[in-house]
């Protein structure tokens, strides 16, 4: 019996705090044209997207949870409402807590390409703090099967996530604007087909090597 390919999971934690509201319609248009790109890419049966968003507290009704990306469907300004604090820790230790509980018998098939896209810094998680996410990210980026990207909309938030330890080259700026976000989620779009396809060609446990960006601290303006 042939071999089921390597399966990848588009894992996005996307800050919905109130700071957010000045794109808010620019994000919309963003998550809607990565998801387009990944669907006419090829492979693209073998990707499923996650969702968490998270603001004051981390939305535990996840729109996607492990979805098949044929399934996912365009972003709306209902499902995006942007307000209230920023529990940036919380929402990728929940978003990883997700991840292992619904791939606990795939983990080894499976690849995690881990987005994360803010605008500005933690001031409210109440279960993760630095270390743990510190932690957290070295432990799985070291074991081949997660690849972390940190997208930020504040020259001084991009350096969380250096801060996380996220590499450099899996950083990025990116202007609060229709054009900066548009650039940053379309090569975005590139950089997962291509953890995609390292996936299903070599397997889960060799394709967090691969970087998002050509060059460290990538900007889009």
């Amino acid at each position: 019996m042939a071999k089921a390919k390597a399966h990848t999971l588009v894992n996005i934690v996307l800050d919905c705090s109130g700071s957010m509201q000045t794109i808010r319609g620019s994000v919309i248009k963003a998550f809607n044209e990565y998801i387009t790109e990944l669907k006419q890419g090829k492979g693209k049966e073998n990707i499923s997207v996650s969702l968490t968003t998270f603001s004051t507290n981390v939305d535990q009704s996840m729109k996607y949870d492990n979805t098949p990306l044929s399934q996912v469907k365009e972003m709306t300004t209902e499902d995006y409402v942007p307000g209230g604090m920023t529990a940036l820790y919380d929402g990728i230790g929940l978003a990883n807590e997700r991840i292992e509980e619904r791939l606990s018998k795939k983990r080894a098939e499976t690849g995690v390409m881990f987005v994360i896209i803010t605008d500005g810094f933690e001031n409210n998680s109440q279960d993760y703090d630095i270390e743990k996410i510190q932690k957290l990210i070295k432990e799985k980026e070291g074991d081949g099967t997660y690849s972390f990207v940190y997208l930020a909309a504040h020259e001084k938030a991009f350096l969380v996530g250096k801060d996380l330890g996220i590499h450099a080259r899996n950083t990025a700026f990116f202007a609060a604007s229709d054009e900066g976000v548009k650039n940053s989620m379309q090569d975005l779009g590139e950089a997962t087909m291509c953890f995609s396809s390292c996936v299903s060609s070599r397997g889960a446990a060799s394709s967090s090597s691969n970087r998002a960006f050509a060059t460290e601290g990538k900007r889009f303006e």
